[in-house]
C-alpha cells in the first residue's frame, strides 16, 4: 500500500520544483555565457597576437599559446580530440562536453571553431577519408571510377558510427575535395558532359553512403530463410505474381559484393548515357 504522505504532491512543492528549474537554467546559461565570453576574448587576444608578431607567430618560434600554457584551440585539434574519443568509445560517445574536457576547456569555446555535432561528424569523416587511395584500380576509366567507390564504401564499412551519421551530416574538408576532384577527373576521362559529371558524382557518393549505412544497420547478411526471402520464395510458387515467379531466385541471387559491383556498373554507365534536360 503506498505511503499516503508520499503521494501527496501540494502547491508548494509545484512552486518549489518551478523556483529550482528556473534556477538551474540561470546558472546554466550564465555559464555558457560566461564560456563563450572567455573564448571570443582569446580568440581576439591570438588574433591581435597574430597581428603584432606577423606570419610567423611569437618571438623565438613554436606554436602559440592560450592562456595557462595550454595549446591554442583549432578546428584539427578539435577534430583529433573527437577521433581519439570516437576510437576508443565510439561516435556516440563523442560530445561538446568530452571534446572541451579533453582540451582542457570550456564547451562554448569549441563553438568558434565548429558550429555544431553534424559539422563536427563531417570533419572527422573527412578525417578518415585521408586513408582513402584515390589512384588505385586498373582499367578504363569506369573501372577505376568503381575502384575509388568501393574504397570509399570499405572505408565507410570500417567506420559503421560515421557511415550512419553521414546520411545527415556530409564530410567536408581537403580530403572530401579530393575524392570529388578525382571523381570528376575520371568521368571527364570519358567524356562525361560537364552537367552528367556534377550530378553524377552527388549519385555515387550517395549511394555509397546509403549502402554503408544499410550494412552498418544490418552487420550480418539476412540468412536464406528470413521472413523477407521466405515471403518471396511463396510468392514464386503461388499464384498472383507471375513476374516475380518468372524471375525467381535471382531476385536473392549473388553475394553483397556481386549485387554492389553490378549496381555501381549500372550508375556509372546510366550517368555516361543520361543526358541533362
Amino acid at each position: 500500500m503506498t505511503d499516503e504522505h508520499d503521494s501527496e504532491w501540494t502547491k508548494e512543492d509545484t512552486q518549489r520544483l518551478k523556483r529550482e528549474m528556473r534556477d538551474e537554467a540561470i546558472r546554466l546559461r550564465n555559464e555558457f555565457a560566461a564560456e563563450w565570453k572567455r573564448a571570443m576574448a582569446e580568440q581576439a587576444e591570438q588574433r591581435r597576437a597574430g597581428a603584432t608578431r606577423g606570419p610567423g607567430g611569437p618571438r623565438g618560434g613554436g606554436p602559440r599559446v592560450r592562456r595557462g600554457g595550454r595549446a591554442a584551440l583549432s578546428r584539427e585539434a578539435i577534430v583529433e580530440s573527437a577521433a581519439k574519443i570516437m576510437e576508443k568509445d565510439g561516435l556516440d560517445a563523442v560530445t561538446m562536453r568530452k571534446v572541451a574536457w579533453d582540451l582542457d576547456t570550456g564547451p562554448a569555446s569549441l563553438y568558434v571553431h565548429v558550429r555544431n555535432m553534424a559539422e563536427l561528424h563531417g570533419l572527422l569523416l573527412d578525417r578518415q577519408l585521408g586513408e582513402l587511395d584515390l589512384e588505385g584500380g586498373e582499367g578504363g576509366w569506369q573501372e577505376r571510377v568503381i575502384a575509388v567507390v568501393e574504397g570509399f564504401v570499405a572505408l565507410l564499412f570500417a567506420h559503421p558510427d560515421l557511415a550512419r551519421s553521414a546520411l545527415t551530416a556530409r564530410p567536408q574538408g581537403p580530403h572530401t575535395l579530393a575524392l570529388v576532384e578525382r571523381l570528376l577527373g575520371l568521368l571527364a576521362e570519358g567524356g562525361v558532359p560537364t552537367g552528367q559529371r556534377a550530378w553524377g558524382v552527388d549519385i555515387l557518393l550517395l549511394w555509397a553512403t546509403a549502402t554503408a549505412a544499410e550494412h552498418a544497420d544490418h552487420e550480418a547478411e539476412a540468412a536464406p530463410d528470413s521472413a523477407t526471402s521466405q515471403a518471396l520464395i511463396a510468392a514464386m510458387t503461388g499464384p498472383g505474381y507471375p513476374h516475380i515467379r518468372e524471375v525467381g531466385l535471382d531476385l536473392i541471387a549473388g553475394t553483397v559484393e556481386e549485387r554492389s559491383s553490378w549496381a555501381l556498373r549500372v550508375l556509372v554507365n546510366g550517368i555516361a548515357a543520361t543526358a541533362r534536360d
